[in-house]
């Protein structure tokens, strides 16, 4: 039963409720008409809207977003993008810092003359038009993704599980490269000069040889035996370079024994030096015993003296010459020009609109034929380029531009006795153009003689012209000429004339490894003509040429290599030879070879087994060869057998017998003995090791832990070889770009003459070892090696803490070490506890302060017996 109270209670909670009822009804019926209204309106609104975005460049409609940014699968970067995240919205409208694509992609941004901007990585160079890069009021300037992978060819990827994107350029491993070298700068540096005199290579020879038709003509008892013997050296001496060649043609006769060379080279500044046995300067002047000059103005000589075949022309090539180099290729290509086939980046640019690309005044070593230009099309690094080659070398003789070279000779004629043996000569050359280079000057050889020369090179014409008259205006007209004519690469044609003969050459690569090759004798009308193939696999090789002469006489050779089998045949009318070779293994140490020849009504057929033995590392060579072989032929039957080794590194062993010949059945052995060997660096040194040597030089480095620290290598101190290529640059260049080679004591370098900068990096320094000096300037002659001693010492380190009177620790104050000698000093700044350390002390005694006061202790002596490491606490006085 309710009373009153609450029944007014409840018809007002009542009431209450129904009017909540209607309020709400209310509300969805005005909610509905609104959103009517609303959507009848809305494509209108949309398209105000994008109106307005699009006014704004669109960065209202984008968030700033937080993301990683990876290269592959690395984490390289965190920035800002702006972007959308709504799942209709496509990354490719994103928009990146510029600076973090270029960074991270590893481009380098040039701006160009005519307001375009070149990007160039690794893998891609391109060019961008200014327009394309949008500036964001809070990231500055940007780029789309979209822009990133259509223009700069970069797949991008966007990662939600780690929110990263992800870049994947072709050129990732690749690292950029900047054409322009470091100068090499060796002013102010310690010189290091080749000895006075030094012995840079010996070889000896001793032959000994008998042969049963020279026994014969003995009488019976009587034993025949040749005994003949040879000594070369080369090396360096008063800043030159030697050398001596002396011949002994029978041991039994000491009178036997011949000077056959001996020469002296030294080149002070642009001036030659050649004394000995050596050509005239002129055409057919021959051999003479004498000396010769060069001086030289606006040029230094390209090519390294050569003792098998010095000539004038070689020195008077200039080593540089300033070329402009020009061509044609298709909009966007990148053009390089590179040495050896990219092993030096000399020069690059991307081709414009013209399709024509042009590098100015390059300055380029003179022999054009190891440069080359290589184009990458759409300017991707990462295929494989076109290789163009930059033309022809400058021919021989050629000055370059107000250059000029006087030359001098004077001397008696090798191996004429005469009253008439004396020879002299002088000779003025000028490079009066890039082209055309002019020469005159006078001779007695026998008689007065007026000599002329002209060498020529048109630019827009494939002919070079090299041209010599010597003439005393009566009898005698001595003509000299070369023509060369190359209209393309692949064809080449060479006239050639001297006083005894005229000649020419003929070479024309035709497509398919075929070649065409042609040569004759217009003064004794003989010709000959043939043609050669040539292919070359990892697995097959083959050469084939084939070549008849006027007197219809044919000449071919042909010799084919297939996995251990090889096949060689040579032929010259009647006269064939031709063998098959089977080798047992891939290193052909062992094979079987079956070899018949034939000339006119001779022939002999042989089979013969050879071994050789793993290689000697010493010597590069094989430490035991040996063959065993029978033949039989018109002459007979017999053996063959050779034998040789170099079991001890620097010299030789060799042996050979035979019973009979293909044209004989006389028997016959021969034995030779070759020591050869440098002295100074302990090498052996094969033909051509010893031969080189007469056109090089070199550096052999020595660095050594000098305990006693008297700056001399003691016998118990040991070489340190272990981090030769981090710690040694020569060139600003890494030991590795060099063909150096480590031996006991040292590392050996074959160099060209000239004068090298050596520097040492610290980070292939012995632990606790330092050296005086990190950079030397080295000195290179011809025909022996400059010795470089590097003694390393150990490198002394204090640390300690320093105080005032009172024990106190002193921050922030300046603790330094002062030698007695040469006034050097080391200084430390002390930290909030007030430690120092004071590093990279030699030996020596030290005064120490702080703050330029006295300390207690005051000095310190640092000896071979110090500690590397050592505390030492120090008190202001």
């Amino acid at each position: 039963m309710y009373s009153k109270k609450s029944a007014r209670a409840y018809s007002f909670s009542n009431r209450n409720a129904i009017l909540g009822c209607w309020y709400i009804s209310i509300y969805l019926i005005i909610f509905t008409v609104f959103s009517s209204i609303f959507n009848l309106f809305n494509p209108l609104l949309v398209a105000a809207n994008e109106v307005k975005l699009d006014s704004h460049a669109a960065t209202s409609s984008k968030q700033l977003i937080p993301i990683g940014i990876m290269i592959g699968d690395k984490l390289v970067d965190s920035v800002l993008i702006r972007g959308s995240l709504d799942r209709s919205s496509n990354i490719s409208d994103w928009l990146i810092p510029l600076d973090t694509v270029l960074t991270t992609l590893k481009f380098k941004l040039t701006k160009l003359n005519n307001g375009q901007l070149q990007l160039q990585s690794p893998g891609l160079v391109v060019r961008l038009q200014p327009n394309l890069i949008t500036n964001d009021p809070e990231l500055g300037q940007v780029i789309s993704l979209k822009k990133v992978e259509n223009i700069l060819k970069v797949p991008v990827k966007f990662d939600q599980q780690e929110f990263t994107l992800i870049f994947n350029p072709a050129w990732n491993d690749l690292t950029n490269f900047d054409p322009e070298e470091s100068p090499i700068i060796v002013d102010g540096l310690p010189v290091i000069t080749t000895p006075k005199f030094a012995i840079g290579g010996v070889q000896l020879q001793t032959t000994l040889s008998d042969n049963r038709s020279d026994r014969e003509a003995y009488p019976k008892g009587n034993r025949y035996l040749k005994t003949q013997g040879s000594i070369r050296a080369v090396g360096t001496a008063l800043e030159g370079s030697w050398f001596v060649g002396l011949d002994q043609y029978n041991f039994n006769d000491f009178k036997s024994w011949q000077l056959e060379q001996l020469q002296y080279f030294r080149q002070n500044g642009r001036t030659d030096y050649l004394l000995g046995l050596q050509p005239t300067f002129w055409q057919g002047g021959g051999g003479f015993w004498g000396i010769s000059t060069i001086q030289k103005w606006g040029f230094d000589s390209y090519n390294a003296l050569d003792f098998n075949s010095y000539n004038i022309d070689s020195r008077l090539q200039p080593k540089y010459i300033t070329r402009t180099i020009t061509g044609k290729a298709q909009a966007g290509t990148f053009v390089r020009i590179v040495k050896n086939q990219g092993d030096r980046i000399i020069a690059e640019q991307l081709v414009d609109d013209s399709g024509i690309y042009k590098f100015k005044n390059l300055v380029l070593e003179n022999s054009l034929s190891n440069y080359q230009a290589l184009l990458y099309a759409h300017g991707q690094l990462t295929i494989k380029p076109e290789v163009r080659q930059l033309g022809k070398n400058n021919l021989m003789g050629i000055l370059a531009p107000d250059s000029q070279a006087l030359v001098t000779a004077i001397g008696w004629q090798a191996n004429d006795t005469s009253s008439n043996s004396f020879r002299a000569g002088l000779a003025y050359r000028q490079g009066m153009t890039q082209n055309l280079t002019l020469g005159t000057g006078i001779v007695y050889d026998q008689s007065l003689l007026a000599l002329a020369q002209i060498f020529y090179q048109p630019s827009q014409i494939p002919v070079q012209i090299g041209f010599s008259l010597l003439s005393d205006f009566d009898k005698r007209v001595d003509i000299s000429s070369i023509v060369k004519i190359q209209p393309s690469s692949n064809v080449q044609l060479n006239l050639v004339t001297n006083p005894s003969d005229q000649y020419f050459l003929f070479n024309w690569d035709i497509p398919n490894n075929f070649a065409f090759i042609a040569k004759g004798s217009l003064q004794h009308s003989d010709l000959e003509a043939g043609i050669q193939y040539g292919f070359y696999n990892r697995n097959f090789s083959i050469f084939t040429q084939l070549i008849i002469d006027t007197d219809q006489i044919l000449r071919w050779n042909i010799y084919a290599d297939l996995a251990n089998w090889e096949f060689k045949q040579v032929g010259q009318g009647a006269n064939i030879t031709s063998a098959i070779n089977y080798s047992f293994s891939p290193q052909r140490l062992q094979s079987l070879l079956l070899e018949h020849s034939t000339s006119n009504t001779d022939w002999l057929t042989t089979l013969q087994w050879s071994y050789r033995s793993n290689y000697n590392n010493g010597d590069r060579g094989f430490r035991w060869q040996f063959d065993l072989g029978y033949r039989i032929g018109s002459q007979g039957t017999g053996i063959v057998t050779a034998v040789s080794t170099s079991l001890l590194p620097g010299i030789d062993l060799r042996g050979r017998y035979q019973q009979i010949s293909l044209t004989s059945d006389n028997s016959d052995f021969r034995l030779e003995l070759i020591p050869h060997f440098s002295p100074q660096t302990r090498l052996p040194l094969d033909s051509s090791g010893f031969n080189g040597l007469r056109r090089y030089g070199g550096i052999k480095i020595q660095p050594f832990l000098d305990h006693n620290q008297n700056q001399l290598r003691d016998r118990d101190e040991p070489i340190i070889l272990e981090e030769s290529e981090l710690l040694l640059t020569i060139n600003n260049q890494p030991l590795r770009n060099f063909p150096y080679r480590t031996v006991a004591d040292g590392i050996v370098i074959p160099l060209s003459p000239d004068l090298y900068r050596l520097d040492l990096d610290p980070a292939g320094f012995p632990l606790d070892w330092q050296i005086k000096n990190q950079a030397y300037a080295i000195k290179v002659k011809t025909g022996a090696y400059t010795p470089v001693s590097l003694p390393f010492t150990p490198a002394y380190t204090i640390i300690g803490t320093a105080k005032d009177a009172k024990g106190k620790p002193l921050s922030g104050v300046q603790v330094k070490a002062i030698a007695a000698e040469g006034n050097n000093s080391l200084f430390s700044v002390t930290n909030l506890a007030g430690v120092f350390v004071l590093e990279n002390l030699q030996a020596g005694t030290y005064t120490l302060t702080i703050q330029n006061k006295p300390t207690k202790p005051n000095t310190i002596v640092i000896d071979q017996h110090t500690k590397p490491f050592q505390e030492l606490n120090l008190t202001l006085k």
